[in-house]
């Protein structure tokens, strides 16, 4: 299924990574693939995947339709943790780009998030409010050398400094749906 591939990265243990809309493969001299088992949480979230990412500890982060994935090896073995559905994280994961300090920033749908992997926390910087007619265009994404960060999408592109920027958070919107007394 590599033939599908959208996009490739190349890890720093040389492995190259390329995701696609059918899953995930990897080349490390042979070709190995990834794919979503519903039931299986060891597996990819989904098999439609919009951006790949390896941070500055050498972690691999996938993103697609369903959310945000880690992936863990264990010995030979690759598996994935599923993060979208544990800490809040937005579904939809376009790109993904990291901070001098470590965080996670990432595009969906959903507007701006950034994710702190040590503490697993989840912060919403942009919303819809902020960002209004604003859909974010898969990996289109980039960290200049001062450390600033840029997301494309549709209307333009987001730009900010993580280290500057003043954090209003947007909150999620609540539902009461049913009340019993």
């Amino acid at each position: 299924n590599a033939r599908y591939a959208v996009s490739m990265v190349e890890d720093h243990k040389k492995r190259k990574w390329m995701i696609s809309y059918v899953g995930l493969e990897m080349y490390d001299g042979s070709f190995h693939s990834f794919r979503s088992v519903k039931n299986d949480t060891a597996t990819l979230s989904t098999n439609y995947l919009y951006t790949v990412f390896e941070d500055t500890k050498g972690c691999i982060w996938v993103g697609g339709s369903d959310g945000l994935d880690r992936m863990v090896e264990r010995g030979d073995t690759i598996l994935f943790e599923r993060l979208s559905n544990k800490y809040g994280i937005p579904i939809n994961i376009k790109s993904i780009l990291e901070d001098d300090e470590g965080n996670l920033w990432l595009s969906s749908s959903q507007g701006i998030s950034t994710f702190n992997p040590e503490q697993n926390q989840v912060k919403h910087i942009f919303g819809s409010k902020e960002i209004q007619d604003m859909e974010f265009i898969e990996r289109s994404c980039l960290k200049t050398t001062n450390g600033e960060l840029y997301f494309g999408g549709t209307n333009g592109f987001v730009h900010f400094n993580p280290e500057t920027l003043s954090r209003i958070e947007t909150p999620y919107n609540l539902y009461l749906v049913d009340l019993k007394i």
